[in-house]
Formats: structure tokens, C-alpha cells, sequence
């Protein structure tokens, strides 16, 4: 039987992990921070975010059960200024919520490695 599950960051499903490492300042580590907007007030350095949604497969009522197909899945990402671009890279290594540019040695390269190559 098709269902659909919505998987929001709040009172029922608490699996969103995110944060947001600064090239310009290299160990700052930002998992307090509520909203991670990309790029933000950094005096134009790089800025990445890292998201992660775990618990989301099973067996749960509120999870996807194991083995099951997924027809669709959405992440809304809203770029808020004119000209904004935003990459989205599937991770293939793990990192903590209190990651940095350093400690994930110069931030995350989309090499294949560490993220994916594709867009």
C-alpha cells in the first residue's frame, strides 16, 4: 500500500543533523547554529553546509520500512539572493556536528572520495 511520510525537523522527527564550516575561519565550529545559510556574512570566503537525515528507515510507524521503494524524495533549498548558486553533493564519508574546515582537512572536496562529483 503507498504511503507518504514528510520528514520535518521538529517535534515528531529529530534525525537533521546539520552545520556549516568557514574557510575563513578554519576551526570556528558552528553546530549551535539554527539556520545554516550558505555563504553567509564570512567576508567572502567559502562556506559549506553538511546535513545528514538519520532514522528515517525502520521499523518504526513513523520511518520508511526496510526495503522499500522510494518513488520521490524532495529537499527544499532556498537560495535568498539574486545570483546565488548552491551545490548539493552526496557525502561518502562521515563527520561530526561540530566539524570544521580544518578537521575535515580544507573543508569537503567534491572528488569522488569525500562527496560526490556530480551536481
Amino acid at each position: 500500500m503507498p504511503s507518504r511520510l514528510i520528514f520535518v525537523n521538529g517535534d515528531k522527527y529529530k534525525g537533521c543533523v546539520d552545520t556549516e564550516i568557514w574557510e575563513l575561519s578554519p576551526n570556528k565550529v558552528m553546530e549551535s547554529v539554527d539556520v545554516v545559510p550558505a555563504d553567509a556574512n564570512n567576508d567572502g570566503g567559502e562556506s559549506q553546509i553538511l546535513m545528514r537525515f538519520g532514522n528515517i528507515v525502520g521499523n518504526d510507524p513513523s520511518q520508511i520500512r526496510p526495503g522499500s521503494r522510494i518513488r520521490k524524495a524532495s529537499l527544499v533549498v532556498t537560495a535568498f539572493d539574486p545570483g546565488s548558486t548552491v551545490n548539493l553533493h552526496r557525502m561518502f564519508v562521515p563527520w561530526p556536528r561540530s566539524a570544521t574546515w580544518n578537521n575535515l582537512v580544507a573543508g569537503v572536496s567534491a572528488d569522488g572520495q569525500e562527496a560526490s562529483l556530480g551536481r
